[in-house]
């Protein structure tokens, strides 16, 4: 089969595909003012449960709503993950925080020098909460636990790729920020950790 060919004919269904990332993560960068009542999205924690355990939130941030900040929060964890395994991290530079950035940056320049290949794969998120809200005169800091499976294989780019892959279930706590006065600011994860796993 033409490689060439094939790619072509799949070239209208690529563009349209980074078209709806772009334009989620767009939405996710810029939502400051609570929920469209037009969108119909799905998270796993209802917004009036994250309204009685945070209420310093709510009174920070009048217009926040848990289901659209879960829904955007859990596109930017997934497009996040593709974009370092690839050491693409341009894309998603305007999600991460300076320090962030710098972090995820290094650690693939090192990958990148050592000729190594990260074979990172988001297999499915199970769940994601609001775990913590953190309100001060400068911030809102929302961190949100992520449990998901990933299939993760680091090798040497010589490899051939044969390691067999296999499914790990992972927790990640991830901090968003946004600065305040609240305005159309954009949220950025401004930490990430390794959450104690829990039954």
């Amino acid at each position: 089969m033409n490689e060439t060919a094939d790619v072509a004919h799949n070239l209208p269904a690529i563009v349209l595909l980074s078209w709806w990332v772009a334009v989620s993560m767009l939405r996710f960068l810029l939502k400051a003012d609570g929920a469209d009542p037009t969108e119909n999205l799905t998270a796993d924690q209802p917004d009036d449960a994250s309204n009685q355990a945070f209420p310093a939130l709510r009174e920070a941030d009048p217009g926040f709503n848990a289901e659209t900040f879960l829904s955007g929060a859990r596109r930017a964890y997934e497009e996040i993950l593709r974009a370092y395994g690839l050491c693409d991290l341009e894309a998603v530079q305007p999600l991460l925080s300076r320090e962030v950035f710098v972090v995820f940056a290094e650690a693939c320049r090192v990958r990148m020098a050592k000729g190594e290949i990260l074979e990172l794969a988001l297999v499915g998120i199970q769940s994601s909460e609001i775990v913590s809200a953190d309100i001060t005169a400068e911030a809102v800091e929302v961190t949100v636990l992520f449990r998901a499976d990933i299939i993760q294989t680091q090798r040497p780019a010589a490899n051939d790729g044969d390691n067999p892959a296999t499914v790990a279930s992972v927790a990640d706590l991830w901090t968003f920020s946004r600065p305040r006065p609240i305005g159309r600011e954009m949220w950025r994860v401004i930490a990430t950790d390794e959450a104690l796993q829990a039954a």
